[in-house]
């Protein structure tokens, strides 16, 4: 079982290797000299925007990830809350490796191509919003006991709701004709947006690992009791308690 630093090391080594991805990004699409000297190839493959480029894997991966932590955190508290979460995750991975989301909004394209945003916002993205909501407040329920973890899964949570929100916006800030800098304020907002998409799912794997680390006895596997909060909740669980 990887300890707590395990998970630490981790975790910040991930939240490391998403920043360098924005860092390269910004380099190629903010940077005037490096972007016109930089093969085109050697662009596509570290495009954040880029379904299939090396961040959007790493995203793939992290999402899944975060999928699997929650669900083995929810099976070892014996809480459904956090395996539905769990199951959320795997759910988003498997949609932007198959772009799953963009198929169905082409469907819906043109009926609603005067709503002001992307079509799959509204076909899918309510749905999503609302279980995404749901999972963050049963997650937060069953991590009350473990401040440090809560606070992690919250702020991955907090990190894809925002990113979310940016979405949401996109199709109205690429009509805006907002720029800074001579750079027009899309690719400032895709960087911000596709940056929380891979720092929120890393913050919630780490907390719900860390949680369902501590949750058990290594001897038994089982639930351990915690009848005393520690500051971030005020109530009494038992092994048998659930969502």
């Amino acid at each position: 079982m990887l300890t707590s630093l395990s998970h630490r090391r981790a975790a910040l080594a991930a939240l490391g290797l998403a920043t360098v991805f924005a860092a390269i990004h910004a380099m190629f699409t903010l940077t005037w000299t490096i972007q016109r000297r930089t093969p085109m190839s050697v662009k596509w493959w570290f495009d954040l925007r880029n379904d299939y480029g090396i961040p959007a894997w790493f995203t793939f991966a992290c999402t899944a990830l975060a999928g699997i932590a929650c669900i083995r955190f929810g099976h070892r508290a014996r809480r459904t809350g956090p395996m539905l979460a769990g199951s959320l995750f795997l759910f988003l991975a498997i949609d932007d490796a198959t772009m799953l989301h963009e198929r169905v909004g082409a469907l819906f394209a043109e009926s609603l191509s005067r709503t002001g945003t992307y079509a799959w916002v509204l076909v899918l993205g309510v749905p999503i919003a609302a279980a995404g909501a749901w999972s963050a407040w049963s997650c937060w329920r069953s991590l009350r006991n473990d401040c440090a973890a809560c606070v992690r899964v919250m702020v991955g949570f907090a990190a894809l709701g925002v990113a979310m929100a940016i979405e949401v916006c996109e199709e109205k800030v690429t009509h805006s004709g907002i720029r800074w800098r001579e750079v027009d304020l899309l690719l400032y907002t895709q960087l911000v947006e596709e940056w929380l998409e891979m720092v929120g799912p890393v913050m919630v794997a780490w907390g719900a690992f860390d949680a369902a680390a501590s949750d058990s006895d290594p001897g038994e596997g089982r639930r351990v009791p915690a009848p005393v909060s520690n500051g971030c909740g005020d109530r009494t669980q038992s092994a048998s308690s659930a969502v």
